[in-house]
């Protein structure tokens, strides 16, 4: 699955696209039929975490990428988180 460009985001799809072919890393975030993602046992609980929202999104968006259901998806949620903790 594609990802849309947001406006100059095209370094960030590239990296979400690397990211999203590895497949020990999409399995961590993502999941595996009938299992749940292995990042959620590892949520961070530090004051200076995001509680685990930029995961979370990453991983929705990582099983969107992957689900077959679209051709192109827009990363624009996390794109957000990423600008609130890195403006």
């Amino acid at each position: 699955c594609g990802l849309q460009n947001l406006g100059n985001t095209c370094f960030m799809n590239s990296a979400i696209q690397c990211l999203s072919n590895s497949n020990a890393l999409r399995i961590f975030f993502a999941g595996s039929p009938g299992e749940a993602p292995a990042f959620v046992d590892q949520i961070s609980t530090s004051p200076f975490s995001m509680e685990g929202k930029l995961a979370r999104e990453f991983s929705r968006l990582l099983r969107l990428m992957w689900s077959n259901e679209k051709t192109v998806v827009a990363p624009a949620a996390l794109k957000k988180l990423i600008g609130q903790k890195r403006p």
